[in-house]
């Protein structure tokens, strides 16, 4: 889930800015993605105060391209 695609951002709630800034406080693995992917989703969504819930994986998955 955590690409560079624009859409991630969206869905979740927030500016690019705002999601390159949350995960760029959190530790990362050598690959640049969350080391602790479910935390970093938490905080994200706490930032845009939307619920954590399976529809959000399901626009992820409609938008984001792998």
């Amino acid at each position: 889930m955590w690409t560079r695609s624009p859409h991630v951002a969206e869905v979740l709630g927030v500016s690019q800015e705002q999601l390159e800034h949350i995960l760029g406080r959190l530790p990362a693995t050598e690959g640049g993605k969350p080391a602790a992917p479910k935390e970093a989703l938490k905080k994200v969504l706490r930032q845009s105060r939307r619920p954590f819930s399976a529809r959000i994986f399901r626009e992820l998955a409609e938008r984001v391209s792998l």
